[in-house]
């Protein structure tokens, strides 16, 4: 997190292949639909389940969640909150996947090096472009 608050990263440390991640995923599902009730509730459910069929089986970091205040956008924040964690990830050899949730943002991530690997339709929901950082 900066340390004005105006910008934070949420990374996910490498867990062993697909069945950490997965893990992980069935535990934020359950999480989430403890508060989303009726309708929604099987939409929800169905939607994290494929994303959870896309995950990488590669042991990998994962950048979970990138946020800049809209005000403060343009003066390196992201940069400032990604680039250690990718020196740190190149340095052990490891590769990075993200789930970019807004199509403008892509070419953002592709500036540090990731590719779309996929792109996840979510029925009556967003697109999600799932990407790779092979480490430098």
């Amino acid at each position: 997190m900066t340390s004005d608050g105006t910008g934070a990263a949420l990374w996910i440390p490498p867990r062993d292949a697909r069945g950490g991640s997965r893990l992980l995923r069935e535990l934020e599902l359950q999480y989430v639909l403890l508060r989303v009730s009726g309708r929604n509730r099987s939409r929800v459910r169905d939607a994290i389940r494929l994303i959870m069929q896309h995950e990488p089986e590669t042991r990998h970091l994962e950048l979970r969640t990138l946020a800049v205040d809209p005000d403060a956008q343009g003066r390196g924040l992201a940069r400032a909150l990604v680039h250690p964690m990718l020196e740190r990830s190149d340095a052990a050899r490891l590769p990075v996947a993200l789930e970019c949730t807004k199509e403008r943002n892509v070419s953002l991530y592709e500036h540090f090096g990731f590719r779309v690997t996929n792109v996840i339709e979510i029925p009556d929901g967003p697109r999600l472009w799932g990407m790779w950082r092979d480490p430098a």
